[in-house]
């Protein structure tokens, strides 16, 4: 699968360090000079302020709502008062970390998001759970209400928080699938990675390869900051973990394998605006990131210039034949030289006159180029009928195109 999407990995990328504030900045220098000022970027934030708003305007978690197939009203009642309540209690209770909203960012950002979604009975057959029934059943002997209870309250709040179905995020720009048009994702492969201590709560010691062991023989510590890469393969049928070893292969550990039996991939992709080829997702800031940059880049410029600027040099006109140094090297008598200090008097010949350096501007185009590129990105990213606030004394047909306008620009991520 690196062959068949290393063009969109690529593609990204861009979007990415945008909204990261990390995209390359070219400032534009004259002159390679080891005195000058380090170059520091200024960057807008546009795309990370356009992906945020976007983000609270469409992240609100959908209503579950299911239809029956006879519209009785047995029927209408065992899924409003059952059915409908359960489905909101796995919502919350399958997921560790907020899946749905880190979906959809990064619906917006890679113009796809990833999740998976499991049964785990293993999580109520665990050793911590066998310990709490051994409790239970010793409470029932004893035939005291108050024991009884408190095993059980244990047992509830050990399910509640070890929830068997489990609803997991997976990360758009390093989750791949081979796409097919008979069977939805027939394979899917999360690529993770995770620190020794990670590995080890998740998949116990004999999933680290020997390189993260200690010489000695010890197990492995979790007090290591390495990464290590983690391999994910998921098909119709099996599911299996790979712990990259790093070096090839040779000691790469199979963590977990075993048979879903979901009858289906345990993945779920969540995809908008697919175009044809080798780059199948766009992201929502695709039709801005060019000016985007341009604006960082002038902004860069400006903030270099000031940076180089800003204790501005002077310029000395100095008397050679007032002050006696008539030689051809001004050198020849250095003590005849002005010799300027802040904040205190100089006397010079009336011949003689000191003021600042001429400092170089940025081109008045660059400046225009940054008044338009402003107003371009602010109307697009941050478009006030989007948030919900329509513009004042508008007519009702100015009204209407700007909510279709606003609808159209965000109906592919709802």
């Amino acid at each position: 699968m690196e062959r068949t999407w290393s063009l969109q990995h690529q593609h990204d990328q861009r979007p990415y360090n945008l909204v990261r504030q990390d995209n390359e900045i070219e400032v534009a220098d004259p002159e390679e000079d080891e005195d000058k000022p380090h170059v520091r970027a200024l960057r807008s934030g546009f795309a990370g302020i356009a992906i945020d708003l976007n983000h609270a305007t469409i992240s609100t978690p959908p209503t579950l709502r299911l239809n029956t197939i006879n519209s009785t009203e047995k029927e209408k009642l065992h899924a409003s008062n059952l059915l409908e309540p359960w489905l909101a209690g796995v919502w919350g209770a399958s997921q560790v970390d907020d899946v749905y909203a880190q979906q959809l960012r990064d619906l917006l950002i890679f113009g796809r998001g990833w999740s998976s979604f499991w049964v785990l009975p293993r999580l109520w057959a665990d050793a911590d759970y066998r310990l709490l029934v051994e409790d239970f059943v010793s409470a029932v002997h004893t035939g005291k209400r108050a024991k009884i209870r408190a095993a059980e309250d244990a047992l509830e709040e050990y399910k509640q928080s070890n929830f068997p179905l489990r609803w997991q995020y997976a990360e758009a720009r390093t989750t791949w699938a081979q796409l097919s048009r008979e069977r939805y994702l027939p394979e899917v492969i999360e690529l993770r990675t995770g620190t020794v201590a990670d590995i080890l709560a998740d998949y116990g010691e004999d999933a680290i390869p020997k390189r993260w062991w200690p010489k000695d023989g010890k197990p492995p510590s979790p007090e290591s900051d390495d990464e290590i890469n983690i391999h994910v393969y998921t098909n119709w049928e099996y599911h299996a973990v790979v712990i990259d070893d790093g070096e090839g292969g040779k000691d790469s550990r199979l963590a977990r394998q075993w048979r879903h039996h979901m009858g289906m991939s345990p993945y779920i992709l969540m995809e908008t605006k697919i175009w044809p080829g080798a780059v199948r997702w766009q992201s929502s800031l695709y039709n801005y990131m060019d000016t985007i940059e341009a604006q960082d880049e002038i902004l860069s410029n400006l903030r270099f210039n000031l940076a180089r600027n800003t204790l501005t040099s002077f310029h000395i006109s100095y008397d050679r034949e007032a002050r006696g140094n008539v030689g051809t090297n001004m050198m020849t008598k250095p003590e005849t030289l002005l010799d300027y200090v802040p904040g205190k008097p100089l006397v010079t010949w009336t011949t003689e006159h000191i003021g600042p350096m001429p400092v170089q501007e940025v081109n008045a185009q660059a400046i225009r180029l940054l008044e338009y590129t402003d107003a371009y990105n602010t109307n697009l990213t941050l478009n006030p009928v989007e948030r919900g606030r329509a513009q004042a004394g508008a007519s009702g047909i100015g009204y209407t195109t700007q909510l279709q306008v606003a609808q159209v620009h965000l109906n592919p991520y709802t």
